[in-house]
Formats: C-alpha cells, structure tokens, sequence
C-alpha cells in the first residue's frame, strides 16, 4: 500500500488536563511503506491525563481490518523535551513498537511524570 509519510511536526508549549490521550503517535497495524519522523514534543504540561507519552505501532480499533496486524510504518526521530505531568494513571509512557519495523532514535529528556495515588 502506497502512502505517504509525516514529518516535521512540532508540539510545544501546551496544556492538556483530563484528556485521555497526551502525545500519541499511533500507526494502524497494515501493511504500509509510510512513515513518521522528525516529531517534537516539548514544552508540555498534563494534569490528570490517562495516557501521556504514547507510540503504538499496531493500532487496530476494535481489532477489525488490520489484516497483517503488523505496521509498515516505520517511526524515527522522536523527540520529547521538558514533559512534566501529574499522572491520572499508573502506567505513563507506553512504547509499543514492533519487532519487524522497531522505532529508532527515540529521545526522552527532561521528562517528569508523577503518579500521585
């Protein structure tokens, strides 16, 4: 399948409070040639945010159409930089990345996320 890719995206300097999701890269689980890089997120903060820090390479909603159940989508040079967060839940970052096409040059700097149950 022929798709194209997404690259140079920028978040910075933005609230999220009592969201379900924060920063999340999510790539249906197909077969793909695209891809996503040059991500930045910085500046962030999340007050009760249920899942803050998410790359899910093998969404499938409701595990229908995902014929393959593994993505083609190759994910590289993501960047998050000054995240602070007060957590909702337990689980903060969530790097779902697979075997066959893994994310690359992931970095975390300054990341600050505290559960306070």
């Amino acid at each position: 399948m022929q798709e194209a890719g997404v690259q140079n995206v920028t978040v910075t300097t933005t609230m999220f409070k009592a969201t379900e999701n924060g920063v999340r890269i999510k790539t249906w689980a197909r077969e793909s040639n695209g891809f996503v890089r040059g991500v930045v997120f910085e500046h962030l903060t999340m007050v009760a945010v249920e899942n803050p820090v998410i790359i899910d390479q093998q969404y499938c909603p409701d595990e229908s159409g995902c014929p393959e159940a593994v993505s083609g989508v190759s994910i590289s040079d993501v960047i998050y930089d000054d995240i602070h967060e007060t957590l909702a839940t337990e689980v903060d970052v969530k790097l779902d990345c697979i075997e066959e096409r893994p994310c690359s040059r992931i970095k975390m700097e300054d990341v600050n996320l505290s559960y306070n149950d």
